[in-house]
């Protein structure tokens, strides 16, 4: 199972990721507000992360149907 998790950037939304990630559920992080050291822990956890906004409907329809090039491929 892969989650979503918008505004994964933000306090509460980078605790939710370790978290997901101790449950060793795959996540994808959606926030427009990433910044360089944010980047860096995502990197660590080896967090699939994306800049961008949840209103743009485009994204977040390539983000869940898989043809965001970020996307988890599943086989």
């Amino acid at each position: 199972m892969c989650i979503l998790v918008t505004g994964g950037a933000g306090y509460i939304g980078m605790h939710t990721v370790k978290a997901l990630k101790k449950l060793d559920l795959d996540c994808i992080v959606l926030d427009k507000n990433i910044k360089l050291n944010t980047k860096k822990i995502l990197d660590n956890l080896e967090i699939t992360h994306i800049k961008g906004d949840i209103a743009d409907k485009v994204l977040v329809r390539q983000i869940l149907n898989g043809s965001h090039p970020k996307s988890l491929k599943r086989p």
